[in-house]
């Protein structure tokens, strides 16, 4: 993967942090309208990452996407939920 080059729009099934590559600013939820094979070929597959990557052109997620901007409520839940599972992880226990 190191030698490849990506062109699209990258997703992910959990938010990423700034320090992990991400732009900072609002929180959007995007809904592809694909079925999960036709997604799957645009998987990034990495041992070990503990969430699901995407690189889909852009035309494809333009034209088969919904796209809406999370509150600041909603952004701030899934944040600590995902804060939680991680220190869940990190001593062990089973979610």
């Amino acid at each position: 993967m190191a030698n490849t080059t990506l062109k699209g729009v990258f997703l992910s099934s959990v938010p990423c942090e700034v320090s992990d590559g991400a732009a900072d600013g609002p929180l959007l939820e995007v809904l592809m309208g694909m079925s999960e094979d036709d997604l799957r070929q645009f998987e990034i597959v990495e041992e070990m990452k503990g969430f699901r990557e995407f690189c889909i052109p852009a035309e494809i997620v333009n034209a088969k996407s919904l796209v809406r901007r999370l509150s600041i409520e909603e952004e701030d839940a899934i944040k600590e939920e995902l804060h939680n599972q991680r220190q869940h992880r990190r001593r062990g226990e089973v979610l």
